[in-house]
C-alpha cells in the first residue's frame, strides 16, 4: 500500500473479517523515498500455526541532501604543496561555495618524519665537511670512510622521503574521503626539481593512486601572488604584498592578511570550481546539441516502423 519512514504498510482482505492493514518494519538504516516495484504477497500458515507474509519490494533510496548537492556540487579540497609545511589544504563545501574552511596542515607522523630527514641531512653536512679536512690533511682511509658513511645516510634520507611522500598522500585522502571532497593540485608538470624538501610530483602521483575521490589539476600561475579574498591579479595596481620572514601576504586591495601557502590554497580550491563548472556546463551543452541533432535527423522509415 504505502512506505512510511522504513515500515511498510499492507492493507489485506481476510475471511470474515474486515479489511486488515499489517505493519512492517524494513531492516536497513536508509530513508525509502517511495515504492518502485512489489511483488504479491504470499500468504500461509507454518508448522508451528503462525501465518507468514512471503513478499518483495523494490523501492527507491531518498539521497541525504548534502550528498545530493554534492553530486551536483562537490565539495573541493586545493592543495598546496609547499616549501615550509608539507601541505595546505582548504576545502569549500557544496553547501555554500562562498564559504572556505582552512587551513588542513599534515599530521603528526609526517611532522616526525620531516624532523628525522632534517636531522639527517645536517648529520651529512657536518660528515661532509670532516670529508673535505680529511682530504685536505692527506687522510686518505678517514676520508673514504666518510664519504661511505656519507652515501649510506643520503640513502637512508631518500626511504624516507619515500615514506614522507606516502604519508602525505594518505594524509590528504583521509581528509578527502572525509568531507566526500575532489582533490585539486597545481599542475607543476613544468617543475623539473623536486620542490625544495618534498618530493611534488611523487605526492601527486602518490594521492592519485591511492584516492578513491576524484583529483584534478590546475594552472599554477600567480596561485600564491593573486588575493584569494577579493582576487587581485598581482599585475594589478593593487597586489598583494609579501613578507619573506614571516611567509605573510597582504592585500592592498582588501587589507586582507593571510599566510602565503593558506592563500594559494584557497586559490587552487577556487580555480578547481570554476574549472569544474566550466566543464559541466559544457558538458550539458553538448547533450542539449546532441539530443537536437538526433530529434531534427530521424529516420523516417524507422519511424514508420
Amino acid at each position: 500500500d504505502r512506505i512510511d519512514n522504513n515500515y511498510l504498510f499492507f492493507k489485506i482482505n481476510l475471511p470474515n473479517r474486515e479489511n486488515v492493514e499489517l505493519k512492517f518494519k524494513i531492516p536497513t538504516g536508509k530513508r525509502f523515498h517511495n515504492i518502485k516495484k512489489i511483488c504479491k504477497p504470499i500468504v500461509y500458515l507454518n508448522d508451528l500455526n503462525e501465518l507468514i507474509f512471503n513478499f518483495a519490494v523494490e523501492v527507491v533510496i531518498a539521497m541525504p541532501d548534502k550528498q545530493a548537492s554534492a553530486s551536483l556540487n562537490p565539495n573541493i579540497l586545493g592543495i598546496d604543496l609547499g616549501k615550509v609545511e608539507p601541505f595546505v589544504a582548504s576545502l569549500i563545501s557544496s553547501n555554500d561555495n562562498s564559504n572556505i574552511h582552512a587551513p588542513f596542515f599534515a599530521n603528526k607522523k609526517i611532522n616526525k618524519l620531516t624532523k628525522q630527514i632534517d636531522n639527517l641531512y645536517d648529520l651529512f653536512g657536518k660528515i661532509v665537511t670532516k670529508e673535505e679536512i680529511c682530504i685536505k690533511c692527506n687522510q686518505k682511509k678517514k676520508a673514504d670512510v666518510l664519504a661511505h658513511e656519507s652515501k649510506l645516510i643520503l640513502a637512508k634520507i631518500q626511504k624516507l622521503k619515500h615514506e614522507q611522500a606516502t604519508q602525505i598522500a594518505v594524509n590528504i585522502n583521509q581528509i578527502a574521503e572525509k568531507y566526500n571532497a575532489i582533490i585539486a593540485f597545481e599542475n607543476l608538470a613544468w617543475l623539473e626539481h623536486v620542490g625544495g624538501k618534498w618530493n611534488h610530483s611523487e605526492i601527486q602521483s602518490k594521492t592519485e593512486y591511492l584516492s578513491k575521490n576524484k583529483v584534478v589539476k590546475v594552472p599554477a600561475a600567480y596561485t600564491s601572488q593573486n588575493c584569494s579574498y577579493c582576487f587581485k591579479h598581482k599585475n594589478t595596481k593593487n597586489k598583494i604584498s609579501y613578507d619573506s620572514t614571516t611567509r605573510k601576504t597582504k592585500c592592498k586591495h582588501c587589507q586582507q592578511i593571510l599566510d602565503r601557502d593558506v592563500n594559494a590554497s584557497r586559490n587552487i580550491t577556487y580555480l578547481a570550481l570554476i574549472s569544474l563548472k566550466k566543464k559541466s556546463d559544457l558538458d550539458s551543452k553538448n547533450k542539449n546539441c546532441s539530443c537536437s541533432a538526433s530529434s531534427t535527423n530521424q529516420n523516417p522509415d524507422l519511424e514508420s516502423i
